[in-house]
């Protein structure tokens, strides 16, 4: 047979070959995403997510309407990131996408809004993650936001998973 193995690299009835794997994202993680939502009471408001994975995460950032002039900044040991949107309507929520490969902005019709946004926010969907606990002190990650107006649907939602350099 043309596609069988040369008899010279079998070891006894067994054959010794070479595979390979490719994983898309070679990382491991728990399989279950988690999700922080945070439901802005007063404006100003703030918030934490503790991350236990031991490599960065780049999580997708939901922002349910109706909201004006929504702000976030997350300070981290990288600086300050800052998500800002004009208003964002009712029944509307705004996905930021900040992972590898991705890094968009869609309406819930699925409408790009990159052009909605400012360079600050551009510069946020590009450089947000979580860092890991040797960067982050406890892995603490604190968000501070402001809004002028919300209804009571209004929240925001940081899906994420907890990455790890090895087993």
């Amino acid at each position: 047979n043309a596609n069988d193995l040369p008899q010279t690299e079998r070891v006894g009835d067994s054959q010794v070959f070479d595979v390979q794997l490719i994983a898309p994202n070679p990382i491991w993680y728990d399989p279950t995403s988690t999700t922080k939502t945070m439901t802005p009471g007063a404006s100003p408001w703030s918030d934490t997510i503790t991350y236990t994975g031991s490599c960065w995460e780049y999580p997708v950032v939901k922002i349910y309407g109706q909201v004006s002039n929504f702000t976030m900044t997350v300070t981290t040991s990288f600086g300050v990131i800052l998500f800002s949107t004009p208003s964002i309507a009712a029944a509307d929520v705004w996905t930021f996408d900040c992972r590898a490969g991705y890094k968009t902005i869609k309406n819930l019709a699925g409408s790009g809004q990159l052009n909605n946004v400012n360079a600050s926010t551009l510069n946020a969907l590009y450089n947000f993650k979580l860092a890991p606990t040797n960067f982050v002190s406890s892995g603490i990650h604190t968000f501070d936001g402001t809004y002028t107006a919300k209804d009571g649907s209004h929240k925001v939602e940081i899906i994420y998973y907890n990455r790890y350099w090895g087993i």
